[in-house]
Formats: structure tokens, sequence, C-alpha cells
């Protein structure tokens, strides 16, 4: 009966198969339609199941997984963000003549991944989850195989990645080496030791986590990556497989106490003011629309964070409002962004130029996620980042707040120059500009998300 704790998973799996499967025996030109038919299929299916164990609390596999409403959560997160991802990549895939099944199996391939690291109370189970993300990404990072920069984003992150999975690993070993077990629930008890083999450890663990997060100063490979990576593919790095890592690195600090609580708090600390501030400064000089998300991402890592240094239970219900609406307004920014390319406009901000006459849905939906990300009332993005300002107040870290409210005016600059170009700036476009309803099913969704949180975010806290 323990497999039913797995149906999220095992409905991942097999509609991979199905989907490798469909693609062998359908009409060329029907396999892009049966292959995102299949995936919405799948995560629909997936989002089921999630949702039907939502109330569970129960380990399974000899304490490898644990099926519980904090990991149900996110499950559902995944399945919404899997579902818009294929909204906003089945035109791309067309256009640029992509393999639409390779394209989706390895997407869902790396849901399938997420999935796993969410349930984890295992670090080698942690670490197949985290693997299976990275090798999926890195694939997808490359999918471009005729772009040089695609190639160029997929190698550098293969590169980087495997050290930061070999990090990943050494600090494994030390921790299987002092305590005699991968189980977090055994080894939680010489977590609080202090032992110089369990500090080198843990950090090391966390070190690579961090690398997948692309916190500072391990954010390196992210503007790379991101900008010569497909562009639906810049949506996922920057919403899907971080937020899988940022629980799977929850679920290892939350077992923390005692000296070694203290100086990985600390630590989490000056990575979060790091890269809250390193992110929006750095963001201010670019002029490419991927970068510019890369870096502004980086700095919104810093700020989810914060809510792990804090600690406390206001935290984590404002960083699961956070996450969702910083989701929301990426997603919709990237479809956006898509549209623009689908257009000849390029992915440069001056892409924007006139876009508030030539199309005001994505005009206003634009000044929306500006305003949600910035954190202007009445959007999500100011309850998110309100909830997480009185967490800190009520812990008495009152410097951290202030740090946080001068990075949130520090983002204006950079943010406003989009809305600058899309409404005050006259470009001439290029005749015809074609419509896409997917793209604006994904940017309408991403819209009532956002203004609906701003409204009511206990929704996002049930």
């Amino acid at each position: 009966m323990q497999y039913k704790l797995l149906l999220p998973e095992i409905t991942l799996a097999a509609g991979i198969l199905a989907i490798i499967c469909a693609d062998l025996v359908v009409a060329r030109e029907s396999r892009r339609q049966t292959a995102f038919g299949l995936g919405l299929l799948t995560l629909t299916i997936y989002l089921m199941a999630a949702a039907a164990l939502g109330g569970v609390t129960e380990h399974a596999f000899a304490g490898h997984l644990l099926v519980d409403p904090w990991g149900s959560f996110f499950k559902l997160f995944f399945g919404v963000t899997g579902l818009l991802l294929l909204f906003l990549s089945y035109s791309y895939v067309g256009q640029r003549s992509l393999a639409p099944a390779e394209f989706v199996a390895l997407l869902l391939g790396a849901y399938l991944g997420m999935s796993l690291m969410v349930s984890s109370e295992q670090l080698l189970t942690a670490y197949v989850g985290l693997e299976l993300v990275s090798l999926t990404s890195y694939l997808l990072a490359a999918f471009l195989r005729q772009d040089p920069l695609s190639t160029e984003a997929g190698l550098k992150y293969f590169i980087l990645g495997s050290v930061a999975s070999a990090t990943l690993l050494f600090g494994i070993s030390f921790l299987y080496g002092y305590t005699g077990s991968l189980e977090l629930a055994t080894i939680a008890g010489s977590l609080s030791t202090g032992e110089g083999m369990v500090v080198i450890g843990s950090l090391l663990f966390l070190c690579g986590l961090l690398f997948k997060l692309a916190a500072v100063p391990f954010h390196v490979w992210a503007p790379d990556a991101l900008q010569g990576a497909p562009t639906p593919i810049t949506a996922f790095f920057s919403v899907g497989s971080k937020v899988a890592v940022l629980v799977l690195a929850g679920r290892f600090i939350s077992h923390f106490s005692g000296v070694l609580a203290q100086e990985v708090h600390y630590y989490l600390l000056l990575v979060a003011i790091g890269s809250m501030t390193v992110g929006n400064l750095v963001a201010l000089r670019q002029t490419n629309l991927k970068r510019l998300m890369a870096y502004s991402s980086i700095a919104h890592i810093g700020y989810l964070l914060v809510a792990y240094f804090l600690g406390t239970p206001e935290a984590y219900a404002a960083l699961r409002v956070y996450v969702g609406v910083y989701a929301a307004a990426n997603l919709g920014i990237f479809a956006i962004i898509t549209w623009t390319e689908s257009q000849n406009r390029g992915i440069e901000i001056d892409s924007f130029r006139g876009l508030g006459r030539v199309q005001p849905l994505f005009g206003l939906a634009l000044g929306v996620f500006v305003f949600s990300l910035v954190g202007i009332p009445p959007t999500g993005g100011f309850m998110g980042k309100l909830l997480l300002f009185m967490a800190s107040v009520q812990e008495a870290h009152y410097i951290l707040a202030v740090i946080m409210v001068l990075n949130g005016v520090l983002s204006v600059v950079y943010y406003y120059r989009m809305l600058r170009s899309a409404f005050f700036e006259d470009s001439e476009w290029i005749a015809p500009i074609t419509k896409n309803a997917a793209l604006e099913a994904v940017v309408l969704v991403a819209v009532v998300v956002v203004m609906v949180t701003g409204v009511w975010p206990g929704w996002l806290q049930m």
C-alpha cells in the first residue's frame, strides 16, 4: 500500500514513457500535439494525485520518503507551473522546429526529480532526485542545438553543476562517516554536537544546494545558462527547479539544533543579504531581458532564504505566499518575452518598445508583474514581502528588515526600465502582429494569481 504515496511520481514516470512510445507511432505532423496533449494529461493527473495526498503525513519505504502537507503543497505548485510551462512552450517548440517528445519528456523528468526531492528524508534519495533534475536541466539548457549560446549555456551549466554535485556528495560522505546513517531523522541528533566533521559535512552539503539555487557567491553560472537556454526553459529554471532545491534545503536545515544551528543560520543570513544586494546591483546594468531576470531571480532567492534564517511559522507562511506570487509574475513576464521573441523583436529591453500600444493586454499585465516583483500594493508581491518583513520585525531583526526594504527600492530602477520601454517609448512593429491564445492564457492566469493573492494571501497558506 506504500505505492499509493508515490502516485504523483508514478504518474509522471508513466507519462514520460507514454510520450516516448507515442512519438514512435504517430505521424510527424501530429507529434507536437500528441506530446503536449499527453504532457497536459499527465500533469493534470499528477495534480489530482498530489491533492488527494494533501492531508496525509506518513513515512514510506523505510523512512526514505516523507509525504506531508508541506511537500504536497509544493507538488501542487509544481503541477500548476508545469501546466503553464507547457502552454508557454507549445508555440515556441513549433516555431523553432524542436523535437516535441524529447522536450516534454525531459521537462516531466525534471518535475519527477523535483517531486522526489520535496519528499526526501534520506540524503541519498534526495541526491538521486536532485541529479535527475540536474541532468535533464543540462539537456534542456542546450536544447537549441544550432544556437552557440544554447550550447555554451548547457556546457557551462554541466561543468559547474558537476562541481556542485561533487561538493554535495562530499558533504554527504562526511555526514555518513560520522553518523553511520543517511537518514535525516537518524543524523539529526548528531547535528547538534558541533563536531568538526559534522560542521564541514553540513556546510559542504549546503554549498552544493546553494549553487543549485544560484545564491551568492555560487551564482556565476546562472546569467549565462538562463540567457542561452530556450526562453520557456529559462522560465523553468527561475521558478521550478530552484523551488525544489529550496524545499530540500529547508528539510535539511530544520534538523539543525544547538551551536550548529546558530552557525548555519547566520551563514544563511550572509548569503541572503549578499544575494539580494548583488542580484539587484548587477541587474541595474543589464539590457538583455533574460540576464536581467536571471539577476532578479538571484535577488529573490535572497528574500526566500530570509525565511529559513528566521525559521518561524510566520516566516514559513510568508515563504509560501512569496513563492506562489513570484512564480506567477515570472511566468507571466517570460510568456510576454516569448511572444515578443516570436514577433522577431529579440530579447532586449528595447524589444518592449511600444508594447502597451500594440498589445494592451500584455502591456497592462507587464505592469502588474513588475509591481508584484517590486512589492507595490495591491499585488501579491507586496503581501509576500510584507509578511516576510513582519516576520523579521517580530524576531527583532530590524537591520535585516531595513536591508530588505532598501533592496526593494533598488529593484525599482531596473524594473521601471521595462515599463518605460513598454509605455513611454515608441517603436515600429513589423507586420503582421500575430496573436497567441496559449500565451495569453498563461498571462491571464498569472495576473489573476498575483491580484487575488494581493487581496487574499491566505489561499496560499491553507
